[in-house]
């Protein structure tokens, strides 16, 4: 009788959990200086748009584009659904995105109701 031997995997580094723990992604979607949408996401939303705007860590193709919106958001519980999210997203036509973009408000930091 043969027996299957398993591998043992290790465990994973102490930071995954602390970021499987931490808020929740972002998916998002801005609008840029030439009328063209880039998608990504973040575990802090604010500072990944002011990076795209002002610091030379903002997407390569953002930096070209600039200044940029923010015009729809969406949180999502952990990063493997917020990675699905984002390739959908990024996935749609211009026209859908632009539907998306119209079919949510965002809420600005000041509490207020804006419309994208």
């Amino acid at each position: 009788m043969r027996v299957a031997r398993t591998k043992l995997v290790p465990a994973p580094p102490l930071w995954y959990f602390c970021l499987m723990k931490s808020a929740p992604w972002t998916v998002y979607l801005l609008r840029c200086a030439d009328d063209t949408f880039y998608c990504g996401m973040t575990l802090d939303i604010q500072r990944r748009v002011q990076e795209h705007n002002e610091s030379p860590r903002g997407a390569k193709y953002t930096r070209s584009r600039r200044p940029v919106e923010l015009v729809w958001r969406h949180d999502c519980p952990d990063r493997v659904s917020a990675m699905k999210e984002e390739l959908r997203i990024k996935r749609l036509p211009r026209k859908k995105k632009e539907e998306l973009r119209h079919a949510h408000k965002l809420v600005t930091p000041t509490g207020a109701s804006k419309s994208p």
